[in-house]
């Protein structure tokens, strides 16, 4: 097989041998934790997990991701965290699916081949996970309406 076309199908094979392979039963997050607010921050509203519940998440920086025909190439890294306490991190040419829970800022997850250990930082506006830092969604305040 040429090597264009093995490079154009790896990651799909990749993605398919994840999802395919078994997952975990998930572990539900700590409601308690999800509902918390987290402190406002340069005129945001206050942060919750549930706000970034669903919310496909995108590193700050770029990092190694899969090969080119020039060699390496660099991409920003996803990361979606579901409210049954499943996750799916996108990084390089590999879709890692697994399991977390919520402790306060604090966040412990794991796959068949990884520890997960992260923490919000609502002044700073990210979600450092394994010393990769992933953009929170911004919500700004909103005026009082009148009337109400």
């Amino acid at each position: 097989m040429p090597r264009t076309r093995l490079l154009l199908v790896l990651p799909l094979l990749l993605h398919t041998v994840a999802c395919i392979g078994g997952r975990s039963n998930p572990v539900a997050p700590d409601h308690s934790a999800s509902a918390a607010e987290l402190p406002a921050s340069h005129g945001r509203e206050p942060l919750s997990w549930s706000a970034i519940m669903g919310v496909r998440l995108r590193s700050v920086q770029l990092h190694g991701g899969g090969l080119g025909p020039d060699g390496p190439v660099l991409q920003h890294q996803f990361l979606t965290l579901g409210a049954s306490g499943t996750f799916e991190l996108l990084h390089a040419d590999i879709v890692e699916q697994g399991t977390y829970r919520l402790d306060g800022l604090h966040l412990v997850g794991h796959t068949r081949g990884m520890d997960l250990s992260g923490e919000l930082d609502p002044e700073r506006g990210v979600l450092r996970l394994n010393g990769i830092e992933f953009e929170l969604p911004q919500v700004e305040s909103r005026a009082p309406t009148s009337g109400s």
